[in-house]
């Protein structure tokens, strides 16, 4: 089991290529590193502080992703 399988089914924070932050459960993946995120939310910042914009589930291409990290 590689370290991405054992976070299926836990909370992550994505950091894409495009400066974006999304936080949510990691439901789903494939060999390609494509990413299906359940109650996902995007992290923006906003003056001094982040707000959060509910996204529901989301679909990251992998080839757009930088980090992913367990929350």
């Amino acid at each position: 089991m590689n370290f991405l399988e054992y976070l299926v089914n836990k909370n992550v924070q994505i950091y894409t290529l495009e400066n974006r932050i999304f936080q949510g459960n990691l439901y789903s993946l494939d060999q390609s590193t494509n990413i299906i995120l359940q109650n996902c939310k995007e992290k923006i910042m906003s003056d001094e502080d982040f707000i959060f914009e509910e996204m529901g589930v989301y679909f990251i291409r992998g080839d757009s992703i930088v980090l992913i990290s367990k929350l």
